[in-house]
């Protein structure tokens, strides 16, 4: 008998070992697919932040484009006001040195008249004349003297322009 029972024991623990195995097997099995169906949801989780991402760069990108498309209207138009400027810039240097050239040929008349004047005695409308013009020469030459200035009266040229809008 004690050999039967030896072997029920033995039966028995195969039995228990058997049924131990099972058991592993189905907890191994639950602990699969609870990680698989973990693994699912966190792909799932992952493909929803991609298509957020994804989402939120496609309108970052058309609002760039609706910037960039602003941007390109305002460099047309300061491109076209910069183009008419330079013009006007150009139309008024020429007419700086048309009247710094006009200013010299009238100052080396005012220079000839003053020279006649000693000699012929013209004593009104010369001297009136003159005395303007050697206020503002003794001026110019006190800031050319500084500038290094060759004519001495492209300093006042700004004074006889007309203003130009």
């Amino acid at each position: 008998m004690a050999s039967s029972s030896g072997t029920t024991t033995t039966t028995t623990t195969t039995t228990t070992s058997g049924s131990s195995e099972e058991e592993l097997q189905v907890q191994m099995d639950v602990k699969r697919r609870k990680r698989m169906a973990s693994n699912r949801e966190s792909a799932r989780r992952s493909r929803q932040r991609k298509q957020q991402q994804l989402e939120e760069l496609k309108s970052l990108l058309g609002c760039l484009k609706q910037q960039k498309q602003q941007l390109l209207c305002s460099l047309g138009s300061t491109e076209s006001h910069l183009s008419a400027l330079q013009g006007e810039n150009s139309v008024l240097r020429t007419q700086l040195l048309e009247l710094t050239n006009r200013l010299c040929s009238l100052t080396e008349i005012l220079q000839y008249l003053n020279g006649l004047n000693g000699l012929n005695g013209l004593n009104g409308m010369v001297n009136e004349n003159t005395n303007h013009y050697n206020y503002y020469n003794n001026y110019n030459n006190n800031y050319d003297n500084n500038n290094n200035n060759c004519d001495g009266y492209s300093r006042l040229v700004h004074l006889n322009q007309p203003i130009i809008m």
